[in-house]
């Protein structure tokens, strides 16, 4: 990156903060990338109203990026719904062009996370939570779009496990941190590695244990853990992912009987022999809400919408 010092930190900020508020999102990815390329160091890290800035800015770009490519592709892929004037291979050209481009988003910020900001962590649980997390989301964003390949889906998953090993010794069920990890790597389960049940347990899992450590804790939860537990609870109940896991509860079933059958007639079946005990686990998800969650729920859906979108204030 070939940038001039013409800005101090401050100035970086500010103007960062001034493009949030003008939604002039590659301009706040810009001020803040040469921010952490200048002025952060081991000695020097971001401060967390500079890391919700690097994350705002990029993660508003990738994602305008994202939806594109997802719309195109689906052209791409439904031959039929399109007019005859539209030439194939110039969707496919715009397809790549899309590709490129989110690529260009997610390398410029691994870059920064594997030589600047991940280094600067030092001691700091809740950066190298946050610095994993986000690492293992910008890789998940590349194995999108890399359908396939499994050198992108693995690298996304080692980085939300590194978050995890931290996240699960130093920090709270009901810390946003975890929480927002928990959300992030149960999605990577669903819709890269395609592991409906998996991405069901984790979310699940996130759920209760942040409420079992909120009704054992004096004061109110944090707004923004109450709205990452809302997204949590609408992804184990969203249409998609339930008709999946019901999906391979009745494929579990059928397994299930078929186990018993070949046990009777005395033939081995090591393949299926778990297969009970998937049907348990599975069937475990899909229980009804109990009357603590929907308390948490009703107070969740009560502040979120103060925390759909937090802005930083001008200084």
């Amino acid at each position: 990156m070939d940038i001039s010092k013409t800005l101090t930190r401050e100035q970086y900020l500010y103007m960062a903060k001034l493009a949030e508020l003008s939604e002039r999102y590659e301009d706040v990815t810009n001020n803040m990338n040469n921010l952490v390329t200048l002025y952060v160091s081991p000695t020097s890290a971001l401060t967390e109203v500079e890391r919700k800035l690097l994350l705002t800015g990029n993660k508003n770009v990738v994602d305008q990026l994202r939806s594109a490519w997802r719309t195109v592709s689906l052209v791409e892929q439904n031959k039929e719904g399109r007019k005859n004037g539209d030439p194939e291979e110039r969707v496919r050209k715009y397809r790549h062009k899309l590709e490129g481009e989110i690529s260009k988003v997610c390398d410029g910020i691994l870059k920064l996370l594997n030589e600047t900001l991940i280094p600067s962590a030092g001691s700091s649980i809740e950066s190298k939570v946050f610095y994993y997390t986000i690492r293992g989301d910008y890789e998940r964003y590349l194995a999108e779009i890399n359908v396939g390949d499994d050198e992108c889906s693995e690298k996304a998953t080692l980085s939300y496990k590194a978050a995890q090993t931290i996240a699960l010794a130093d920090l709270r069920p009901s810390h946003p941190l975890r929480l927002s990890l928990a959300l992030n790597f149960s999605v990577h389960f669903y819709e890269i590695l395609k592991a409906t049940q998996t991405a069901c347990s984790m979310a699940r899992v996130a759920f209760d244990d942040a409420l079992e450590d909120m009704n054992s804790s004096p004061g109110e939860p944090s707004m923004e853990s109450l709205h990452i537990m809302q997204l949590l609870r609408y992804n184990v109940t969203a249409s998609s992912w339930l008709n999946d896991l019901r999906d391979q509860v009745e494929h579990n079933r059928v397994l299930n009987v078929i186990y018993r059958s070949a046990t009777a007639l005395g033939t081995r079946l090591p393949s299926i022999a778990n297969a009970k005990a998937r049907v348990a686990v599975a069937g475990a998800l899909l229980r009804p809400v109990s009357s603590s969650t929907k308390v948490v729920m009703k107070r969740a859906q009560d502040v979120a919408q103060a925390v759909v979108k937090s802005r930083s204030s001008l200084p």
